[in-house]
């Protein structure tokens, strides 16, 4: 609700589970009567303009992260849950709840395998489906199947990244090379 006041048009919510927590998740995203999320926007009303209050419920975008054993395994009610917007699939938790080694990107072919499960099952809910990536080959993979969204590392991956480029280059070195944890 926090990140909702300060102005976020939508959150994704870790370790979705269950439907159980997926109904939470969408009812902390959500005004009464649709759901049980305080009246507060600080930012968010300045930042949504006149009418936020009004509007928010069918604006702001509640995404579940499936990322365990059990929620593939629950996919299904996870993704039927009404007000529910969204996946998003956390490849590195997934990979570990897979017994798979955390990594930034997930190359296991039974990986793909679930990746692409977890993708039908989103179209077939007609719900969007996101997934993290840490590069640009593994971005471009995952719109080619068809996710509406990927995220592109993070920021302190890039500013890293980017420094270790240009210090090496300073000192006329090769780049160290740095485990990929996918940040």
């Amino acid at each position: 609700m926090k990140a909702l006041d300060a102005g976020a048009y939508g959150v994704i919510v870790p370790m979705v589970n269950n439907r159980e927590e997926a109904q939470q998740a969408v009812m902390a995203c959500r005004y009464p009567p649709l759901g049980n999320r305080s009246f507060g926007p600080i930012r968010g009303a300045l930042y949504g303009g006149r009418g936020y209050a009004v509007e928010a419920n069918d604006q702001i975008a509640c995404i579940a992260m499936i990322e365990t054993a059990e929620g593939i395994a629950h996919a299904d009610e996870i993704m039927s849950t009404p007000g529910l917007n969204g996946v998003y699939i956390g490849p590195a938790d997934l990979a570990l709840s897979l017994g798979l080694p955390a990594m930034g990107d997930q190359p296991q072919e039974e990986h793909l395998v679930v990746v692409k499960e977890l993708l039908g099952k989103c179209k077939a809910h007609k719900i969007a489906a996101g997934i993290h990536t840490s590069s640009l080959e593994y971005a471009q993979k995952y719109l080619a199947l068809g996710f509406n969204f990927v995220t592109l590392g993070t920021e302190s991956g890039h500013m890293t990244k980017n420094a270790s480029m240009e210090l090496a280059a300073a000192r006329g070195t090769a780049e160290a090379q740095r485990e990929s944890t996918g940040y």
